[in-house]
């Protein structure tokens, strides 16, 4: 009994916590390397296991990981500011990351660059109000299975530049009250093939697609109306709502889906929703992309045309884009009336 209880006090100096569902063990960087697999780098110079928590905290900034490991989580900006860096060569298996602690002023960083995260459990960012928890998905890939949000009670932010990120339940960006949640696209791919993508439940939202292929199921977009700010911008690459009903998409409020160098790709037929959604101004538009095909309806503002097709640019798919208004004789017929336009379906000339 004796040699347990100096057993316990020492592991405590050493940063190792032990609780009932295993140990928080601390990155500590002993060898100066900063490499997750140098067993010298964590507290008590063993490795944290897959009943462990593995802890980053500020005093030894970016902990590379360019190994297989398999932990019980993740928990980075734990104190002060941190980063775990997935390199090439790199799977991280585990359950739950978060990022940013529940402490003000705590930043916990998780950059994804050619290695690869496989998680059974939830991403959370900006886990305690006045935290901030930022991810960068530049190469590799990442999965999540649980309910996850860019923003928690704090900031969060994910940037995809390349790779491949996916969530198998919900996600939720902005999530809790004054939390905020910022999602910008260039690259790469985002799936959420389940559950909803939330742009803006109780805090404020917004997803930025100027590149890349983002296949959800469905999109809602501050869907309770509360009083917060959530955007969605279509400003390049491609949005993919795979739920086959009107709830694919949700938006309620004042809040908008700007469509502008992107495109908007729905299953089934969607023309009359996006018809009660421009008529709501919840839907915008400007600038655009070349024209993409046959159209079944079209909507100006005077500067840009939005245009809708069902099932010919894609089977069973009803495909959204926006051009700027022609010049005469480059396309079929145009009918405007007032700021609204309802076009016949034309080919393009």
């Amino acid at each position: 009994m004796k040699m347990k209880k100096i057993g316990l006090m020492g592991s405590l100096a050493l940063g190792v916590q032990l609780s009932a569902m295993g140990a928080n063990i601390n990155f500590d960087n002993d060898s100066g390397d900063g490499t997750w697999a140098n067993p010298v780098n964590w507290a008590g110079d063993a490795l944290p296991t897959s009943a462990d928590t593995a802890r980053l905290t500020a005093v030894f900034g970016t902990t590379v990981l360019g190994s297989t490991t398999t932990v019980g989580s993740v928990f980075a900006g734990h104190v002060g500011t941190s980063t775990l860096d997935v390199v090439s060569g790199g799977v991280l298996n585990t359950g739950n990351i978060q990022l940013g602690a529940w402490a003000t002023g705590t930043i916990g960083n998780l950059s994804v660059n050619g290695g690869s995260i496989v998680s059974s459990g939830f991403l959370r960012t900006g886990l305690g109000g006045g935290s901030f928890g930022n991810v960068a998905v530049q190469s590799g890939s990442a999965s999540f299975s649980g309910a996850s949000s860019i923003g928690f009670n704090g900031t969060g932010t994910l940037d995809i530049t390349g790779g491949a990120l996916s969530f198998g339940n919900v996600l939720r960006i902005g999530q809790n009250a004054n939390s905020s949640g910022t999602v910008t696209m260039s690259g790469g791919s985002l799936t959420v093939p389940s559950g909803a993508t939330v742009v803006g439940v109780a805090g404020n939202g917004s997803f930025a697609l100027t590149g890349g292929t983002a296949s959800l199921s469905v999109l809602q977009i501050n869907p309770t109306a509360a009083a917060i700010n959530a955007q969605v911008d279509l400003l390049g690459g491609v949005l993919d709502l795979g739920a086959d009903g009107n709830w694919a998409l949700e938006i309620a409020g004042d809040d908008v889906l700007n469509i502008e160098a992107g495109t908007l790709r729905m299953a089934g037929d969607r023309l009359s929703l996006l018809d009660g959604y421009v008529a709501a101004n919840s839907i915008t538009w400007a600038n655009g992309q070349s024209m993409l095909g046959v159209y079944d309806v079209s909507w100006t503002n005077g500067a840009s045309v939005l245009y809708a097709d069902y099932n010919d640019i894609n089977a069973g798919q009803t495909t959204v884009w926006a051009t700027v208004i022609p010049e005469p004789g480059t396309l079929g017929l145009i009918a405007v009336a007032g700021m609204g336009l309802i076009g016949v379906r034309r080919f393009m000339i």
